[in-house]
């Protein structure tokens, strides 16, 4: 599980999007694969919008594993304001 991890949706390599989360230490993640469903259609709509363009988000989801690669299926996205937008 992915529990409210903040990360950035990068354009992904053949057919699936990528998600970098940003590292709580110096340890780097590899971005993983994001899997289709509705909520990705929403992160891709709020990141490709004006202001949002490159935004950081609120991610929780689940992660699966299939033949040695990891895949994220999002359950739920939320835009990490910064405190000078409200």
């Amino acid at each position: 599980m992915v529990v409210n991890r903040l990360g950035r949706l990068l354009p992904g390599k053949g057919r699936w999007p990528l998600l970098a989360f940003r590292a709580d230490n110096t340890l780097r993640e590899p971005p993983m694969r994001v899997l289709p469903n509705g909520n990705l259609q929403r992160l891709e709509s709020m990141s490709e919008s004006g202001s949002a363009a490159g935004a950081v988000f609120h991610v929780s989801g689940e992660v699966h594993q299939y033949r040695g690669a990891q895949y994220l299926l999002i359950r739920n996205v939320i835009r990490k304001r910064s405190m000078d937008e409200f």
